[in-house]
Formats: structure tokens, sequence, C-alpha cells
């Protein structure tokens, strides 16, 4: 089954409850055979935008910067 995960950030790139829970429940369903992927915002501007950890595929999308 493909499964796409949408989280506000990825668990180590922000350390927290919330992405650590979207990163437990994705690693969990891709160690039971799931196609997982995870769309989340890119913490940091050196952060690949597309990664695999774990069995998992992190995409990463950057915020538009936007004058006043």
């Amino acid at each position: 089954m493909k499964v796409v995960v949408s989280a506000l950030h990825w668990f180590p790139d922000v350390p927290g409850g919330a992405a650590q829970l979207a990163r437990g429940h994705a690693r969990w369903m891709a160690a039971r055979g799931h196609d997982v992927w995870v769309v989340t915002q890119a913490a940091a501007a050196g952060a690949p935008e597309r990664e695999d950890v774990d069995g998992v595929h992190v995409l990463r999308y950057r915020l538009a910067a936007f004058g006043a």
C-alpha cells in the first residue's frame, strides 16, 4: 500500500514530539512493507529536498519568501 504522511517537520531536523511521532509511524508502516512518503517543510537551508531514511521517502519543501 502507498502511504503519504504529511508533517510540519521531520525528526531529527526539528526535535519535538509531533515530528518524532510522524517519524515513528512512518518507519513502522515502512517496516511492514508499505511504500511510505513523508511530505514536510524544510527546516534548514542545507537540508536535502529528497532523502530515503529507514525505508521512508522524505520530501522536503521550502516556503516561499515574501516581502512586506
